[in-house]
Formats: structure tokens, C-alpha cells, sequence
């Protein structure tokens, strides 16, 4: 404990400590350096690591944050249960099409 009360890595892990409560679905942990703070762990999405971000500045000031917060890659559906992907015409890969030429002749431009 500092002299005036908590140290800034204490306050820190407290707040952390605080994030996890916040953010179950999250694993955080968080690396401090002379005021800096580099966020870690990992989230289900992305719109969940802007908000312990944004809740972790809430909380405490720092020099600068880092977010290294790992997006959890989420689990595919199969190709049949998506209609988007059943309706999608099915692509012609570029090799299959084959190289388009063209002879230039005079009198033609590349306007």
C-alpha cells in the first residue's frame, strides 16, 4: 500500500477484479508498466471488448491502455442452416475463367 492510500498497480487489479464480475462471458487480466496498462485475456466478440475497454477507463486513469483483448472465434454454422448461403450463387473461381486478352489495334487507346 502506498502512502496516501492504494498503489496505481493495486488499483488496477481492483479494477479488474471488477471486470470479471462485469463481464463473466470474458477471461481479463491486465500487464502494468509505469502507468501503462496492457488489457489481456480473451472475449466472445468484439463489441465486448470495446465495452470492458470503455468500463476499464471508466474506472481508473491511465497513461495510456492497450487492448490485447483475443476475440474468441466463433463457432460456424453449417453451410445448410444459413439461407443467405443456400440462395448465394455459387462462385467462378478466377483460374476457372481464364485470363482475358485483348489485342490492342492502332487507332485504340487505353482511355
Amino acid at each position: 500500500m502506498g502512502l496516501f492510500g492504494k498503489s496505481f498497480e493495486e488499483k488496477v487489479h481492483g479494477a479488474i477484479e471488477t471486470l470479471r464480475g462485469q463481464f463473466p462471458m470474458a477471461q481479463i487480466a491486465a500487464d502494468v508498466a509505469d502507468e501503462i496498462v496492457t488489457l489481456k485475456g480473451h472475449a466472445p466478440d468484439v463489441n465486448i471488448k470495446g465495452q470492458i475497454m470503455a468500463a476499464f477507463n471508466k474506472l481508473i486513469e491511465t497513461k495510456n491502455t492497450i487492448n490485447q483483448i483475443a476475440i474468441d472465434k466463433p463457432v460456424a454454422a453449417p453451410a445448410a442452416a444459413t439461407p443467405a448461403a443456400a440462395a448465394a450463387p455459387a462462385a467462378v473461381p478466377a483460374a476457372a475463367a481464364g485470363p482475358k486478352i485483348h489485342e490492342v489495334v492502332s487507332g485504340e487507346t487505353l482511355s
